[in-house]
């Protein structure tokens, strides 16, 4: 079972997915985690609060991922390109919440994705051992994840590529560590 401060930032994400930052109330995220208002206020004394311990479970969770990333550069760029089409990890939603709060001018979420951003093209970087191909890999990476947060996919054309043409793309990155 989640502690009442996960289940509260779970809720702040869920609220800020789906209502905006404007549209995210104390009192909207207390009834949505199941805690009273005073219990919000117990663990987090504001909005702002809420917003920086959102970052902080943002750059966490990309630490934890990018550490998680294999060693031998071909699974590297495997793992990064085809692990950007899931968007059904708590990674994902602390990610578009954050993104949000970006869009909506908190300078503060705006360094958080940096730092996230930096952490995966460094470890990219470090496993590949060539700058292009980890900062080739994080575009590609991106992209893909962008399209896939978009797009449910379904029948005829889809945003998001195939397994098979993430296969293909993560081959032809791979094959420029040969040159």
């Amino acid at each position: 079972m989640s502690s009442a401060r996960d289940r509260i930032l779970d809720a702040y994400e869920r609220q800020i997915l789906a209502g905006g930052e404007r549209g995210t109330t104390l009192d909207a995220v207390a009834a949505d985690a199941g805690v009273s208002k005073g219990g919000l206020l117990y663990h987090f004394s504001s909005k702002d609060s809420l917003r920086s311990s959102l970052l902080e479970r943002l750059v966490e969770r990309s630490q934890i991922d990018a550490a998680e990333m294999p060693q031998l550069p071909e699974d590297a760029v495997r793992l990064f390109v085809e692990s950007s089409a899931d968007t059904a990890d708590q990674l994902h939603s602390t990610f578009l919440a954050s993104q949000t709060l970006a869009r909506n001018g908190h300078a503060d979420a705006a360094e958080a994705i940096r730092t996230v951003e930096q952490g995966w093209y460094d470890r990219l970087a470090e496993a590949t051992g060539d700058p292009l191909v980890a900062r080739m890999a994080q575009l590609i990476g991106d992209g893909i994840y962008d399209n896939a947060a978009i797009d449910p996919g379904g029948d005829g054309f889809t945003l998001t590529p195939s397994a098979e043409e993430r296969e293909a793309i993560t081959e032809a990155l791979i094959s420029l560590l040969d040159r």
